[in-house]
């Protein structure tokens, strides 16, 4: 319902963990010149992701965040999701899937990135969480049904066609403003409506930004990162 708007949010201002968590995945050197990053959302995950290879294909199901994308040289969009890869086989040497997982059928998922994938291609898969949870009260945000059954710790642990390499849970602190936080907030459809309703007829970024500055202007918030690393383990005729 709030797709568009709430995509504007996303591009808008997203933490700067994409970068945190692959520099702590990629600490070794690899052959990485053909990126896939599935579920791109407005392609921050993508920016992440050229600093490890030359060029990066964002793959996304949603039109709104695809068209929040930032464009670059090195990126390529494209409108699909993880089941249904729109790339030549052998094609592909690194993946990586930014809080995406829990939308996938991941045996479909499997069959696709041993479609894709060269025989030693890198797959990372990698999630965080933001406690707003002052705010969510402080606002009354109902979050009795945000979960949906999403688990921010999914993996692909457990497929033959895949080698385990690590498997990471931390938790890093953020310094973000005011605004930073009523982007992150609105960023959810989930949250938007509920906003919308207590601020109309006011603009509902500025009146939040101005509701969060009264309480301070930068802010100490905990984030928990997890992510796991693998490799294809699968032969490939050459």
């Amino acid at each position: 319902m709030y797709e568009t708007t709430t995509a504007q949010h996303y591009a808008a201002y997203r933490p700067p963990l994409h970068e945190t968590i692959l520099e702590k995945i990629f600490t070794l050197p690899g052959n990485r010149q053909r990126g896939l990053d599935i579920g791109c959302g407005t392609g921050l995950s993508c920016q992440a992701l050229t600093r490890y290879c030359n060029h990066v294909i964002g793959i996304d199901p949603s039109l709104a965040m695809l068209s929040e994308a930032t464009t670059q040289p090195g990126i390529s969009y494209l409108n699909a999701d993880g089941q249904r890869i729109p790339l030549t086989g052998n094609s592909i040497d690194v993946v990586t899937m930014a809080g995406s997982l829990n939308y996938l059928d991941r045996k479909l998922l499997i069959a696709e990135l041993t479609r894709v994938c060269r025989s030693d291609a890198e797959i990372a898969v990698y999630d965080f969480e933001i406690d707003l949870s002052h705010f969510e009260s402080r606002f009354a945000i109902d979050t009795s049904t945000d979960s949906g059954g999403y688990n921010h710790r999914l993996n692909l642990s457990g497929f033959s066609e895949i080698e385990e390499i690590c498997v990471v849970n931390a938790e890093v602190m953020l310094h973000p403003a005011a605004d930073e936080i009523a982007h992150l907030l609105l960023a959810d459809d989930r949250w938007y409506g509920s906003l919308q309703e207590q601020f109309y007829p006011r603009n509902v970024f500025e009146s939040l930004k101005q509701e969060i500055e009264s309480i301070d202007t930068r802010f100490k918030i905990k984030a928990s990162i997890h992510y796991s690393l693998y490799q294809m383990t699968k032969i490939v005729s050459r």
